[in-house]
């Protein structure tokens, strides 16, 4: 059925357009119910010219109905129309309600509904606005709807279908055993075998719509999942690109990583000497741990919210090394050797 969404869908204000759609429509009459179901949802949803197309399509459908005597489509038709008109009535400018107002005239006119129901039509589009009986329920998918209908379908010709088979056999067990002691006179005989026969055609007629509807389902199911299958298969893609997104994103973090590595090992501290002329002696003192004389505070900055300081001791004499400096320490001076040499 979603290929008649899709020919509605397509719906243009051409003459061909509406009697494309319209024949369609009558010439799959057991269809009915799943059509206008479809119809119904489009019209809410369609825009107020594209509205306006859809109640010609009606039109068109349920005149040549009368036409041709399938009161079927009149009949399907009337409970939805009575739903929408009212909506779609106060949907749309002035020049579309006048139109909508002729249509239902042209149906009183040609006698399309009886007084009754022009009667309601008329009184539905004198009242105040008010919201299809569908907007305060979720919504169903027209495939979806399309099945249930035809579900719907099945049972209600099942129910038929059986009370007929069940008096198709009591019948005949009654009516074709021409040895029975029971049987009427020929001419009534022959008048129930008329009618056996009349229940047998009407019985085979039940099965083969239902039949038909079955296969309708099962071309709506086999539909649904073709497009399933074809949705998993995209899923499957796109779940395939993201992952190998995700395996970039963890290539360029590692590749990123390993640069904020490097960095860390090639860069060295910068170290600045500290301007301690102009702090305080106080804070001076304080924050040497030994006593003057000793080493110079030295700042060495590893990031720019963090600092550490460092000390370190005042370098020697370029020209004299650690031993020379312990075997200076050890050696008399000249005053000293002068006093020995006196005493002696």
């Amino acid at each position: 059925m979603s290929s008649f969404a899709s020919k509605l869908s397509n719906i243009n204000e051409t003459q061909d357009s509406i009697n494309y759609l319209s024949g369609y429509m009558l010439q799959n009459e057991p269809s009915s119910q799943s059509f206008i179901d479809i119809w119904r949802s489009q019209v809410f949803n369609a825009p107020p010219s594209t509205k306006l197309l859809l109640l010609y399509l009606c039109n068109d459908v349920i005149q040549k109905a009368k036409r041709h005597h399938k009161q079927k489509y009149i009949t399907d038709y009337f409970g939805p129309l009575l739903e929408v008109i009212n909506p779609i009535y106060h949907s749309v400018d002035s020049t579309i309600k006048k139109k909508i107002e002729r249509l239902i005239s042209v149906w009183q006119d040609r006698l399309v509904f009886d007084a009754d129901g022009i009667r309601k039509l008329k009184e539905r589009i004198a009242q105040p606005p008010q919201k299809p009986a569908a907007a305060s329920s979720p919504a169903i998918v027209a495939e979806l709807q399309a099945i249930n209908n035809l579900y719907q379908r099945i049972n209600d010709l099942t129910d038929i279908s059986q009370g007929n088979l069940t008096q198709l056999g009591i019948q005949s067990k009654t009516y074709l055993n021409l040895g029975a002691d029971t049987l009427p006179e020929t001419q009534v005989h022959l008048n129930k075998l008329k009618m056996l026969e009349k229940l047998s055609n009407v019985s085979i007629k039940n099965i083969e719509t239902i039949k038909f509807t079955r296969e309708q389902i099962r071309s709506h199911l086999e539909t649904m999942l073709q497009s399933i299958e074809s949705g998993l298969q995209t899923d499957d893609s796109k779940i395939a690109v993201v992952n190998d997104k995700l395996n970039k994103i963890d290539e360029t973090r590692r590749a990123l990583q390993g640069v904020v590595d490097e960095s860390d090992d090639e860069e060295l501290p910068k170290y600045e000497e500290d301007d301690s002329d102009d702090e305080p002696e106080s804070k001076k003192r304080k924050a040497s741990p030994i006593p003057s004389g000793g080493s110079t505070p030295k700042k060495v900055a590893f990031a720019t919210d963090i600092q550490v300081n460092e000390y370190e001791n005042k370098p020697k004499g370029e020209d004299e090394s650690e031993e020379d400096t312990k075997e200076k320490e050890h050696t008399p001076s000249a005053e000293v050797m002068d006093i020995l040499s006196k005493l002696t």
